[in-house]
């Protein structure tokens, strides 16, 4: 768990889920980590 996190806004929260479901995918990744938080306000627009 990273001890800093960074806030982002919806636009760079779509972009971010995007990118890391393409790595998610990806035989060649192992893991991904971030150190970014999606507000439940935000998350609930994007899963709508």
């Amino acid at each position: 768990r990273p001890q800093n996190t960074v806030a982002i806004d919806e636009d760079k929260a779509q972009t971010m889920l995007k990118m890391l479901d393409v790595l998610d995918e990806s035989d060649d990744v192992q893991r991904v980590s971030a150190n970014f938080e999606i507000s439940d306000d935000v998350m609930a627009r994007l899963t709508a």
